[in-house]
């Protein structure tokens, strides 16, 4: 996505008052290889580019007045009373360094403990990734039709795209298949009996 950017001179707090009441805020890009500068950016043109957005990680082609810049949106600040932005720090990319990143997660297929009376319960919904930035994945996609009655996938089995690493600590459960309470006690008695 590509999203314009001036050059900001003046940092004072009534300056960047003024823009904010112009439908822009001031931003911030720094990097390894870049010098940290200040910069202004439309509201509204952010705004957009977050909705249009399919991955949780924002990355932009900035254009400023000497070039385009490779950027990832490293964080931002929002007014607690109304929910408006009111600054962005963008994070400059070089194509050839990894960079690690959170990636939305999604589940798909019935799981056959499911199948057998069980509760399909999902414990998380994105995971961290290292990789180059051009190869950061929208959305990786988990198969849990494989999870049995009681049984747990975890995240560390997750398998994605090639030049992409999981970032995963311990055996960090993504999806199980509870037995119902009912069941549960069902089978307990059949035990005991």
């Amino acid at each position: 996505m590509t999203l314009n950017a001036a050059n900001r001179e003046a940092t004072k707090k009534g300056v960047c008052r003024k823009l904010r009441m112009n439908g822009k805020i001031p931003a911030v890009l720094y990097g390894r290889k870049v010098e940290s500068r200040d910069l202004v950016v439309s509201v509204k043109d952010l705004e957009d580019a977050i909705k249009k957005s399919k991955t949780r990680e924002l990355f932009f082609d900035l254009q400023l007045s000497d070039g385009t810049c490779k950027a990832m949106m490293k964080d931002f600040q929002k007014d607690p009373m109304n929910g408006d932005f009111v600054h962005a720090d963008f994070y400059a990319l070089e194509l050839d360094r990894k960079i690690t990143a959170k990636v939305n997660l999604s589940v798909s297929g019935t799981p056959k403990g499911v199948d057998m009376g069980g509760n399909l319960k999902v414990f998380e919904r994105m995971v961290t990734v290292r990789c180059l930035p051009e190869a950061t994945p929208e959305n990786i996609t988990v198969d849990v039709r494989g999870i049995g009655l009681g049984k747990t996938f975890y995240l560390k089995n997750v398998e994605v795209p090639e030049g992409v690493e999981l970032v995963v600590e311990g055996n960090a459960p993504l999806a199980m298949v509870a037995v119902p309470r009912g069941a549960a006690a069902a089978a307990n008695a059949d035990e005991e009996a």
